[in-house]
């Protein structure tokens, strides 16, 4: 582990993992740091974890992740990319991106359970789930779900919706909108603009017969609901090209 100060107050902490050498710790906090330096108040730490996978069948084997404590609210980006030097630059990037964001958020200028839906190159016969995530939905209005959403730079956010009660999957859909599912028949009160509604509610489907909705479909990620539970779930593509999927906890 390495670390360097930036600015009185802030201590970037940079994780290695897979082999990668101390020289792209010190190219990663070069290029982070004007970026912290420009933020307003307090930021006490700045986490920065660097992963190379060393499966040769994984085109873009380099995952940078960042998290930013910008006044005690988490702000997290994450890239992948074919070389360290490029995830390194895409992950300034995103940061500043995000940073950019939830200052207009909060100056009103604009509008965690969650995920990255970056998908490996590993062959189908190989792939397994490898990751399963539970924890307990406290109750968010779609509002609140879409701020968690970018700040914590996911692809895709499982909450409980507040007023319905009903499982819900926030995530991004093109062309710079975002999409709502659910596991109710009613869509949720007060939905914003750019949020697209879906027309019905999740399948019902085993985990098993969500892997294969998610071959077959070549989809990045798959809400369903859980038979055993009739609650939602998601199963989702990894950076490695296993599979993790994330419950409701209790």
């Amino acid at each position: 582990m390495n670390s360097t100060q930036v600015r009185p107050g802030v201590e970037v902490l940079v994780r290695l993992r897979g082999g990668i050498s101390a020289e792209v710790a010190q190219y990663a906090r070069d290029k982070l740091a004007p970026v912290v330096e420009q933020l307003h108040g307090p930021v006490p730490q700045v986490q920065v974890k660097l992963t190379q996978d060393p499966h040769p069948s994984v085109v873009r084997p380099v995952r940078a992740e960042a998290t930013v404590d910008v006044g005690g609210r988490p702000v997290r980006a994450q890239v992948t990319a074919a070389t360290l030097t490029e995830a390194v630059d895409l992950l300034k990037d995103r940061l500043a991106a995000r940073l950019s964001r939830l200052s207009d958020r909060r100056a009103g200028h604009g509008h965690r359970a969650g995920g990255r839906r970056v998908q490996g190159s590993r062959p189908v016969e190989e792939r397994q789930i490898v990751r399963r995530k539970s924890f307990p939905l406290p109750p968010q209005s779609v509002a609140d779900a879409l701020e968690e959403l970018e700040a914590m730079d996911f692809d895709f956010y499982l909450f409980k919706e507040e007023s319905t009660g009903a499982d819900c999957l926030l995530s991004h859909a093109d062309p710079a909108g975002y999409r709502i599912e659910r596991t109710g028949h009613a869509n949720p009160p007060d939905i914003p603009d750019a949020v697209i509604e879906s027309h019905t509610p999740a399948p019902e489907l085993t985990l098993a017969q969500a892997v294969q909705r998610l071959e077959v479909a070549a989809l990045p990620f798959v809400f369903f609901i859980d038979p055993a539970t009739g609650r939602g779930s998601v199963l989702y593509h990894r950076h490695d090209g296993n599979y993790g999927v994330i419950r409701p906890g209790s």
